[in-house]
C-alpha cells in the first residue's frame, strides 16, 4: 500500500512520502521527491544514497536471502530503485524519441522486432530519459542488441514471441544458450569458454537486467504481485549464475586480448605532418567561402577546425564537437577573472600565452567542465563559421557550433572528422591517429617531464579525467621507462646493494654508482685482452649508431680515449680504481652542527634526502662549504649505520 501510495505522490508531485525512517527536521527543509525511491527488495521508500547501507544491513527481505548474500556481486541499488519508477515522470514513447531512435532503425527483422517489443520500447524510452539525444547511438545500439537476443531465443523456444516470455526462471538457461550462441563461443579442450564478441555478452547481462527492473516496476504499479514473484525468481538465478556462465569468461577474454595486444600510439611525425595540413586547408577554405559562401565549403571548414582542436587539445571527439555556441560566446576573459596575483606571479612567457590563446569551458564527460584551448587561427575560424551560419543555411536554432545542416540538434561526429582528413593527409599510419590514442600518446609522453604532482594533476584535469584513470588507463607503460629506469632498481636489487641507495630517488643513481653488470666467462685460449677490444669496438659502434639514429650526440668519454692510447701489456685488470679519492676528514664543528641539526633523523633511523640536506648545507655554509650535499647524507648515513650495530 505504501509504495502505490507514494508512487502517486511522485506522479503527481504532490503530497507526503511515507518512508522507511522518518526525516529529521534538518532533512525536511531540503525535502525533494527525486531524491527518494524504493528498496529493489522491500520497496520501502528512503534516500537513494541509503540504499546501499539498507540493502546490507537492514534490509528484511535480505535477511532471508542468505545465498545471494554471500555471494560477491555488485549491485547499483539506485539504478535498479529508478528502474522500478520508470514511467512515473511520464517516460512514454514521445514524439522526440520517435523521431531521434525508432524511425533511424535499420528496415530489417531485429528493427521490426524492437519497435513491436513492448519491453524493449521501454528499456529504449527509459536510457533516452536519461541520456537524451546525445547518445543516441548507444540507445539504438542497446535496444538492437536485446532485439538480436529476442530473435535468437524465438529459433529454438516455440514460446518466445517477446523479450518478456524468456524472462522467467525456467527460460534463464535458453537465455544463456541464446547469449552464447549470439556472442560465437570456442572451447578447447582443456581450456575455458571464449567469446569471439565479449563485450556483447556483457552488455546483453547489463541489459537484461534493466528490463527486469522496468518491467517489475510495471508490475507492481499494476498490483500483479505473480508476475513480480516470477521476475525475481529469474533474476535470483541471474545473480547466481550469470557471473560464472557468461561474465567472467568474457572478462577473462577481454583481459587475454588486452595482454597480448600492441597498444600502437601515433607517430610524432604524422601529428606534426597532420598539423600542418590541417592549418594550410583551413587558410584555403576559408578563401573559397569569402569567393562562395556554400554550405559544402562552410562544412568543410567546420570540418578541419574541430579537427584541429582534437589534436591541439587531444579532447574527446565527441566533447569537442558538442561545443555550444553559448559556451564560446560566453567564454571568460582571462584578464578580467584571474587573481591580480596570480597574473603578477606569471613569467614574461606564459603571459604571452595567456594572452594568445583563448580558453572554453564545455561540459565533458560525467558532467565535468572541461577547458579547450583555441589558438588565434583556431578562434578566427569559429568567428567565421558562426558570422555566416545562417547565410548558408544553417537551423537557427541548432545551438552547436560544428552544426549539420536540415537538423536542429545534430551536430558533426569528431572522430568521422579526424579519420577524413587523416586519410587525406597522406600519414605513415593514419589508422594509429584517433582521440583516444591522442589522449594515451599526451599521457605518455608527458612522462619524460617529471612532472609534479599538482603538474600531473593539471594535465589530468584539462584531459578530463581522473588522476587514477590518467595513470592507469592512459599513461601506458613505455619499454623505454623499462629500459632506463626500472632497470636501475633490478641492477641494484640483483647485486644485494640496494640498501646503499637509501634515500635516493631514481635520477640520482647513476651508472658509475651501480654494480658492474657480470661479463661472459674468459676465453679458454687466453684472449681475453683481444675479445675485450672486440667487444668496446661492438658496444660503441652500436651505441653510437642508436644515437644517431635519434639525432642525439654522444658526449666524449675521455676515459676510453685514454684508454686506447694506452699501449697494450699483459698485466692482469685492476678490479679497484686506479687511485683511491682523497678523503677529507670530517673536524669537531662540521660533526657538530650535523649532529645537532639531524638528530630527529640519527634518532628514527631516516637518512635525509637532498632537499633537507641542501637547506642544511646553505644555513651553515661557512662551516660545510666544503662540503657537497651527498658528503652530509652520507655522514648521516653512517652515524645511523654506527649507532644499529652498536645497538645489536
Amino acid at each position: 500500500g505504501d509504495f502505490y501510495h507514494n508512487c502517486d505522490v511522485l506522479l503527481l508531485q504532490k503530497g507526503e512520502l511515507v518512508l522507511s525512517r522518518r526525516p529529521t527536521e534538518q532533512e525536511k527543509k531540503f525535502l525533494k521527491y527525486s531524491d527518494y525511491g524504493p528498496c529493489p527488495e522491500c520497496l520501502g521508500f528512503m534516500k537513494k544514497r541509503h540504499l546501499w547501507h539498507h540493502l546490507k544491513y537492514s534490509c528484511v527481505c535480505m535477511k532471508d536471502k542468505n545465498i545471494l548474500k554471500s555471494l560477491k556481486t555488485s549491485r547499483q541499488p539506485a539504478a535498479e530503485s529508478t528502474s522500478l519508477l520508470n514511467g512515473i515522470y511520464g517516460q512514454n514513447l514521445t514524439q522526440d524519441f520517435r523521431s531521434n531512435i525508432l524511425n533511424k532503425l535499420r528496415n530489417d527483422d531485429i528493427s521490426e522486432i524492437c519497435r513491436k517489443d513492448d519491453l524493449i520500447l521501454r528499456y529504449g524510452a527509459f536510457l533516452y530519459e536519461k541520456y537524451g539525444s546525445t547518445q543516441r547511438e548507444l540507445i539504438r545500439q542497446s535496444m538492437w542488441q536485446l532485439g538480436r537476443l529476442t530473435i535468437e531465443l524465438t529459433k529454438g523456444n516455440t514460446n518466445v514471441n517477446k523479450l518478456i516470455d524468456a524472462l522467467t526462471p525456467e527460460m534463464f538457461d535458453a537465455v544463456v544458450s541464446a547469449t552464447k550462441s549470439l556472442c560465437s563461443t570456442s572451447t578447447e579442450e582443456a581450456k575455458r569458454t571464449e567469446f569471439v564478441i565479449p563485450s556483447l555478452a556483457l552488455k546483453i547481462g547489463y541489459s537484461i537486467r534493466k528490463c527486469i527492473g522496468i518491467e517489475r516496476g510495471l508490475c507492481l504499479r499494476k498490483g500483479d504481485l505473480k508476475r513480480n514473484d516470477i521476475l525475481l525468481g529469474f533474476l535470483s538465478i541471474l545473480d547466481l549464475e550469470w557471473s560464472v556462465r557468461i561474465s567472467s569468461n568474457a572478462l577473462a577474454t577481454l583481459q587475454s586480448r588486452k595482454l597480448n595486444s600492441v597498444d600502437l600510439l601515433p607517430i610524432t611525425g604524422d601529428l606534426i605532418k597532420l598539423s600542418k595540413f590541417l592549418e594550410f586547408m583551413i587558410g584555403e577554405t576559408k578563401n573559397d567561402m569569402k569567393r562562395e559562401k556554400s554550405f559544402q565549403n562552410w562544412s568543410k571548414l567546420a570540418s578541419l577546425t574541430l579537427s584541429r582542436i582534437i589534436l591541439f587539445n587531444k579532447r574527446r571527439s565527441g566533447e569537442a564537437a558538442r561545443m555550444r555556441v553559448e559556451n564560446y560566446t560566453n567564454r571568460p576573459a582571462w584578464q578580467s577573472q584571474s587573481v591580480a596575483e596570480m597574473r603578477e606571479s606569471l613569467t614574461e612567457f606564459e603571459n604571452q600565452l595567456a594572452s594568445a590563446l583563448t580558453v572554453v569551458e564545455i561540459v565533458g564527460k560525467r558532467g565535468r567542465k572541461v577547458p579547450v584551448l583555441l589558438t588565434k587561427e583556431m578562434k578566427e575560424s569559429i568567428d567565421f563559421l558562426l558570422a555566416t551560419r545562417i547565410e548558408v543555411g544553417v537551423p537557427e536554432g541548432n545551438p552547436f557550433v560544428f552544426a549539420r545542416l536540415g537538423e536542429l540538434h545534430s551536430y558533426m561526429r569528431g572522430h568521422d572528422c579526424i579519420k577524413k582528413w587523416c586519410s587525406e593527409a597522406n600519414l605513415e599510419s593514419p589508422e594509429t591517429i584517433t582521440s583516444t590514442k591522442l589522449r594515451k600518446y599526451v599521457a605518455t609522453v608527458c612522462q619524460v617531464f617529471n612532472l609534479k604532482e599538482n603538474e600531473c594533476d593539471w594535465l589530468a584535469r584539462h584531459l578530463g579525467h581522473d588522476i587514477r584513470v590518467h595513470r592507469e588507463f592512459y599513461r601506458l607503460h613505455e619499454n623505454t621507462v623499462e629500459l632506463t629506469k626500472v632497470s636501475r632498481l633490478l641492477l641494484a636489487v640483483d647485486q644485494g646493494k640496494a640498501h646503499t641507495f637509501a634515500g635516493k630517488s631514481l635520477e640520482d643513481i647513476q651508472v658509475q654508482d651501480l654494480p658492474p653488470i657480470e661479463e661472459d666467462p674468459p676465453d679458454l685460449d687466453g684472449n681475453d685482452e683481444a675479445d675485450d677490444e672486440s667487444n668496446e669496438g661492438i658496444l660503441r659502434v652500436s651505441a653510437g649508431d642508436s644515437a644517431n639514429k635519434m639525432g642525439i650526440e654522444l658526449p666524449s668519454e675521455p676515459s676510453l680515449e685514454k684508454a686506447k692510447q694506452k699501449p697494450k701489456t699483459t698485466k692482469p685488470k685492476r678490479t679497484k680504481r686506479e687511485a683511491a679519492l682523497g678523503r677529507v676528514p670530517w673536524n669537531h664543528s662540521e660533526k657538530e652542527v650535523l649532529l645537532n641539526e639531524f638528530k630527529i633523523e640519527i634518532k628514527r633511523g631516516i637518512v635525509p634526502g637532498k632537499a633537507k640536506c641542501t637547506m642544511i648545507k646553505h644555513d651553515h655554509d661557512n662551516i660545510l662549504s666544503s662540503r657537497s650535499w651527498t658528503d652530509i647524507k652520507f655522514f648521516v648515513k653512517n652515524v645511523i649505520t654506527r649507532n644499529k650495530k652498536n645497538r645489536n
